[in-house]
């Protein structure tokens, strides 16, 4: 019986990865093990504690809880949080360290008090070194693909793709061997990366988009011209999506077999997409429109309006006479009224008029004056600087 004992606390002892660190003082050996361990998702303390970590005694346990939920609150615990428990060479606890996923550099240290069998707390804060570093991609297929391989990668193409959102349709406008830049302050503890701080610059060469370039300089982007990179128009009003139809005058309607003009954009997506407001304006419209659909309508500053039909639903905010931000999600691709498959209809006006919205070049919301267009070029000189010593060389 104590044989099957030892063997089961053994199993369990190396399913925690259990690493024993050894320290001397005063010339004895004093031996102490640590048991490191990562939640996974849906999994509770209790069961953490009761099941998966060895030596740990149903009173000690109990104790750590009561205390621990006094001190954090166990619904927010994600998979990929840590604890590590430390135990004397008697087997018994002496301390627990709680590390969020989201925070490595933030310690909760549980230390065991024997005299009042509960734990002193303390919230220890590591310091984390910030350095620049560089990332080079050439895109295969699309935007995400290329930046996956990084740690990391999904949040910097994401980051990309809202940077440049008003300039670069990342849907349409992304071709094979397209070249990107990123100079970026990256976090570490002990050589750890954490998280990222802040994206310094990128560049963009495409194909078709030409060369695009982003520099952070007082707390917003801006080209190498002094142009802020917000524009009153975005570029795109999904996240992603191809152009089935484009802005014709003359067009072969696919349900009613006639030709007439198609006075919009048809961009593919699968249903349930959401679909952004390109603009800030106010909603005139919204609910079903004929062979549209569901649709709304948008009023926009200077005689503009954009409409998006065939959606499945609308978000449940989006009335007649709301003001919606850009960027605001007003409803989501369906395939409502005249429609072959889920898509959304876009089209835009001006002074009453339906004009081709990929003509539509929407000038920039600020444009530096000459001293900061100055001090923006003395900047971009030190980033080249930063990334010709990183042993990149700029595409010509």
């Amino acid at each position: 019986m104590k044989f099957f004992k030892f063997f089961v606390i053994f199993l369990a002892f190396l399913s925690c990865k259990k690493k024993e660190i050894i320290k001397d003082k005063k010339n004895s050996v004093n031996y102490e093990i640590m048991v490191s361990y990562k939640l996974s998702k849906g999994e509770t303390l209790e069961r953490v504690l009761l099941w998966k970590i060895p030596f740990m005694s149903v009173s000690e346990g109990y104790y750590f809880i009561k205390f621990f939920e006094s001190k954090v609150n166990t619904r927010s615990l994600k998979d990929g949080d840590k604890f590590i428990f430390l135990f004397d060479e008697d087997k018994k606890l002496k301390e627990v360290s709680f590390i969020r996923r989201d925070t490595p550099f933030v310690i909760n240290k549980f230390l065991k008090n024997n005299e009042s069998l509960g734990f002193d707390y303390k919230r220890i804060r590591k310091k984390y070194d910030i350095d620049t570093a560089l990332i080079f991609v050439r895109i295969k297929e699309n935007l995400y693909e290329a930046f996956e391989p990084y740690e990391g990668g999904i949040y910097l193409a994401d980051f990309i793709a809202d940077c440049f959102s008003w300039v670069i349709d990342f849907n349409t406008e992304v071709r094979k061997d397209d070249e990107i830049i990123v100079l970026f302050e990256k976090k570490s503890v002990e050589g750890e990366f954490i998280s990222f701080g802040n994206i310094l610059y990128i560049l963009y060469k495409g194909k078709y988009t030409g060369k695009k370039d982003a520099i952070y300089f007082n707390g917003a982007y801006y080209d190498s011209s002094g142009n802020s990179l917000e524009r009153y128009f975005l570029r795109s009003p999904l996240p992603f999506g191809r152009i089935s139809s484009r802005f014709k005058l003359k067009r072969f309607h696919p349900i009613l077999r006639i030709v007439r003009p198609h006075f919009g954009i048809d961009y593919v997506a699968p249903a349930g997409t959401p679909v952004f407001a390109v603009a800030d304006g106010e909603i005139v419209y919204a609910g079903w429109k004929g062979g549209y659909g569901i649709y709304v309508e948008i009023k926009h500053r200077n005689n503009y309006r954009t409409g998006y039909g065939h959606l499945k639903r609308l978000a449940p905010y989006v009335i007649r006479g709301k003001k919606v931000k850009q960027r605001e999600i007003i409803g989501y691709v369906g395939s409502t009224g005249l429609s072959t498959g889920p898509h959304l209809h876009f089209e835009v006006k001006k002074d009453g008029k339906f004009i081709n919205f990929l003509d539509l070049k929407p000038s920039p919301k600020v444009v530096l004056g000459q001293k900061e267009k100055k001090n923006l070029s003395d900047l971009l000189l030190k980033i080249k600087k930063k990334i010709y010593e990183k042993k990149y060389i700029f595409p010509s």
